[in-house]
């Protein structure tokens, strides 16, 4: 039986003499801001090692917060008090806004439109169009799949459309087999019409991310058509 994961991610940002590491973790929406400095630990400015009380945590998310902008992630109405007093709307924004920058690697209103145009590029039959229904059937994820490695399902083109939840069931189990994608999507809401489209950009993140299975493998048909000269990477 395989467990659908609650999955912890860290996010890693160098901040002047500061490595700050964000910690996430999805479902149960915990976010922890862990600050190190590698050289003095203890003598980071305004930092506090073992904060005693509500202001010294409060300086200390402040800290995370202004490394966080400093480094090109949108903040909005967000401060550390609401950190802090665990407002759970903000924190949902400030997480996706990590996963946009960190996970993702896009940030902007481009991202998705950015997503959807690779999508297309590499799996044309599908003529995706947005992160919930098209992916209903389970057939465009198995096309991914196959894309990422040829015959990993071949036959996505015949399975049957109505059969959506075993169709998105397989695929999950094949990602997570071959790819060691988590989990972090049920069968039953890849398959739902109502499918939240930051979930779904999330998971998809895993297929595009540099050393991905989706990035891999348009790197190495970038490279086929570009021989003898070989294409290492997209920067």
């Amino acid at each position: 039986m395989i467990e659908y994961e609650t999955v912890s991610i860290c996010f890693y940002i160098e901040y002047e003499t500061v490595t700050i590491c964000f910690h996430v973790e999805y479902k149960t929406v915990t976010i922890c801001f862990y600050i190190e400095n590698s050289i003095e630990p203890y003598l980071v400015p305004g930092h506090v090692s073992v904060p005693s009380n509500g202001i010294q945590k409060l300086q200390n998310i402040t800290i995370a917060l202004d490394a966080l902008t400093k480094d090109g992630v949108k903040l909005v109405n967000i401060d550390s008090s609401d950190i802090h007093e665990c407002n759970m709307k903000l924190v949902l924004a400030l997480i996706w806004q990590l996963i946009l920058k960190y996970q993702v690697g896009l940030s902007g209103p481009q991202n998705k439109s950015w997503i959807l145009k690779w999508l297309n590029a590499i799996i044309p039959e599908c003529n995706i169009k947005n992160f919930t229904t098209d992916w209903n059937s389970g057939l465009t994820l198995h096309a991914l799949l196959d894309f990422c490695k040829p015959g990993l399902s071949p036959q996505w083109r015949n399975l049957d459309k109505e059969n959506k939840v075993d169709n998105c069931r397989n695929a999950l189990k094949m990602a997570l087999q071959n790819f060691n994608i988590p989990m972090i999507l049920r069968p039953e809401d890849l398959a739902s019409p109502d499918l939240d489209e930051k979930s779904a950009i999330t998971y998809l993140s895993y297929f595009i991310k540099v050393g991905g299975p989706g990035y891999d493998a348009t790197l190495q048909r970038v490279s086929a058509r570009t021989q003898p000269k070989s294409v290492t990477n997209f920067t």
